[in-house]
């Protein structure tokens, strides 16, 4: 995180995220979401198109493995505010390419393909 910036607190992310879940329409896609959630933890994760070295604390919020090797971010920095939610390598490596972030939690997760929501559903 850059110097003088503020940061949300680890309730107050998940409040958020709870809020996130509610506000997806497909009932499906609401359960695969709620499924994945983890508890908050704050990573500082490379940002690509910046300095050398400059990476962003991120919020991760939801695990997608097995059926992908990605986790759920949520970053006010980088893509956001207008974008805060990402899907990254589960390494945390890099935070990616723009096309990797959403404006919510439901569209990060819709954008993953409907081959994933129908992996989900065939495992429960």
């Amino acid at each position: 995180m850059k110097a003088g910036s503020t940061q949300r607190s680890a309730t107050e992310v998940k409040a958020l995220i709870e809020q996130e879940v509610a506000r997806i329409e497909s009932p499906l896609l609401r359960q695969a979401a709620a499924s994945v959630l983890v508890e908050p933890r704050l990573q500082p994760v490379p940002w690509d198109y910046g300095e050398d070295g400059e990476q962003f604390d991120c919020w991760i919020v939801a695990n997608l493995r097995p059926w992908r090797p990605y986790v759920v971010a949520y970053c006010e920095q980088g893509f956001g505010p207008a974008d805060p939610f990402g899907v990254i390598d589960a390494d945390l490596s890099t935070m990616g390419m723009d096309a990797r972030w959403w404006d919510s939690l439901g569209a990060t997760l819709d954008n993953l393909g409907r081959d994933w929501l129908e992996a989900w559903a065939a495992s429960r």
